[in-house]
């Protein structure tokens, strides 16, 4: 069973690959991160 999981799964990347979904998705990651950044270090300075 798992076996099939992991074939769904790297079929549903290489399609998200394809159509340049996935690269997006990383984009918008490292933006979030940089916001999470932000918000954490106005936290830090209201402490």
């Amino acid at each position: 069973m798992p076996n099939k999981i992991q074939y769904l799964a790297r079929r549903l990347k290489d399609s998200l690959t394809r159509t340049g979904e996935l690269k997006l998705n990383q984009q918008n990651e490292k933006h979030d991160d940089v916001e999470d950044e932000k918000e954490t270090d106005q936290a830090s300075l209201l402490a």
